[in-house]
């Protein structure tokens, strides 16, 4: 049980880092979505 707790949270982290990384460069990419890029921090 504790194995697959542990397994879930680091998915849950690399899901987390993906959506950031996602985000972060949505907002390079795009001017006006900057506000859209700190609300992912």
């Amino acid at each position: 049980m504790s194995t697959a707790r542990r397994i879930a949270r680091g998915a849950a982290g690399v899901g987390a880092v993906a959506a950031y990384q996602v985000g972060a460069h949505y907002a390079v990419a795009t001017p006006g979505a900057h506000g859209f890029g700190l609300a992912m921090a």
